[in-house]
Parts: C-alpha cells; structure tokens; sequence
C-alpha cells in the first residue's frame, strides 16, 4: 500500500516523527457498503444462478463492485496521510487511486497552528482537523477527521519551537511565475529604504545601459 518513499525522500539528520492518517470511523461506512455488496450475493446464489447468464453476470458485478469500493476504500485512507519529522510537515491528499497532492512546509516557516473538534461524531470518537498556517506558498495545510488532533497540535508546535526559524527567502521555493513574484515581493518588503533606493539607482542605470546599447546597435546596421 502507502510507501513513504514514494512522496518523502528524508533529508541528513531527518528523523520521521509521526504519521497520521484520518480515523478509521470515517471509511466505516464504505467498507460496510462493500461488504453488503460482497456477501448478500451468495444469499441469492442458487435463484441467480436459476436466471442463467443474467444471473451469473450479476452475481460476478455486484462481488467484483464490493471487492473494488472496499480497495478504493482502504488504498485512499492509507494513502491520505500528514508525515511529521523533526524539519517539516508532508501533507499527502490522496483523492483517489490516480490522484494525489503533496503539499509540505518547514517546520520554521510555520506560522500558526490550530486544531478543532466538530459535532456529536467527532467528540465521541475523539476525532477533529489540525490546520496549519504558514508563510509559504502553500498558505494552509489541513489534516481533517485524525484522530487526537490536539496531540498532533501540540507535537507540531514543540518540533516548531526547536525548529530554527526559516527566513522570508527560504520559504519560497516555487518555480511557477507566481510563486517568483511573490518570493520577489516578500524579499522587497525586508529592505530598508536604503537597501531600496540603491536598487532602484541600480535598476534605473541598468535601463539607461540598455537604452543606449539598442540605440548604438541600431546606428551601426
């Protein structure tokens, strides 16, 4: 099923904390679905197989349908997972058997993290969402319906503590155009008024540069 390795290759002196999946309450009635699906078909074998082909292609559909909603099932809840080291957080959103998204953050640009707990359901089997808020480009990451979510809470922000704290430039890494304008944005934003104004003599220097080559290329053509 889940290999770690195939979304997490660790780093040097990475040690894996924890790895959390959503509670087992939450697939219940699936696989309780694909059980029905599996096993009142032999109730009705002999009058199924009393309709001749019809029946036995029923019969075969409904044991063959059972046996994949309980894979689907079961390959989806091992497959969705948060992975906690002692360097970052791995947030795996399996949505079924041929997608997947991988979202991770740093333990130091971790900005904030919260839990909650919602309804009858999740207070009686002590389930609820950890949601974690950083300074990244993935803003948010959300494990929903775990089980010991506080507990989750509380490991995340004692590794965060030790965890030095990533600067602004670190925690941008995405190669989408996007990603780089806000990276270049968030690097603007820690300069002093100094550090802007020679930029921005730079900038205008490098222009003047340009201008001047292109107008020289041109008059030797």
């Amino acid at each position: 099923m889940f290999r770690l390795e195939s979304v997490l290759q660790l780093k040097d002196e990475e040690i894996l904390q924890t790895m959390v999946r959503r509670h087992m309450i939450t697939v219940a009635g699936p696989l309780f679905l694909a059980l029905l699906f599996i096993v009142l078909p032999f109730f009705f074998l002999f009058p199924m197989f009393s309709w001749g082909t019809i029946g036995v292609l029923l019969f075969g559909a409904c044991v063959i349908f059972g046996a994949g909603l309980a894979f689907r099932t079961i390959f989806v809840w091992d497959s969705d997972v948060l992975i906690v080291t002692n360097l970052r957080v791995i947030d795996v959103d399996q949505k079924g058997i041929f997608s997947r998204h991988v979202s991770e953050s740093s333990l130091g640009a971790i900005q904030d993290v919260s839990w909650t707990k919602k309804g009858l359901w999740a207070t009686l089997f002590g389930m609820g969402s950890v949601k974690i808020q950083t300074s990244g480009a993935q803003a948010v990451l959300e494990a929903e319906d775990i089980p010991g979510p506080e507990r989750v809470h509380e490991m995340i922000n004692q590794l965060k503590d030790q965890a030095p704290k990533a600067s602004g430039r670190e925690n941008f890494e995405p190669q989408d155009r996007r990603g780089r304008i806000k990276r270049m944005v968030l690097w603007l934003e820690e300069m002093d008024d100094e550090q802007l104004s020679e930029m921005e003599n730079t900038l205008r220097r490098k222009s003047k540069e340009k201008a001047v080559s292109s107008f020289l290329a041109d008059q030797n053509k």
